[in-house]
């Protein structure tokens, strides 16, 4: 197993500074493998195959919001 660092709750980088092999959901906050964003279940800022059945109506409105958000305030 890689051991991984999380920084920043984006971005994970490799002992050695490499950039590491997981992201984070932006539902439920898990460390994902990035062959785990390859799923139909993952939405990018929404959900991930972990989280997919578990969030709230409420919940998928929030994260939808807060995701609209951040790409609005990168443009």
């Amino acid at each position: 197993m890689v051991n991984v660092l999380f920084f920043d709750k984006r971005v994970t980088i490799k002992k050695n500074l490499e950039i590491g092999n997981y992201t984070v959901c932006g539902g439920c906050r898990m460390p994902l493998h990035k062959k785990l964003t390859k799923s139909k279940k993952y939405k990018v800022g929404l959900s991930c195959p972990n989280c997919f059945n578990k969030l709230t109506n409420d919940q998928i409105k929030r994260f939808t919001m807060r995701h609209n958000q951040i790409i609005n305030s990168k443009k």
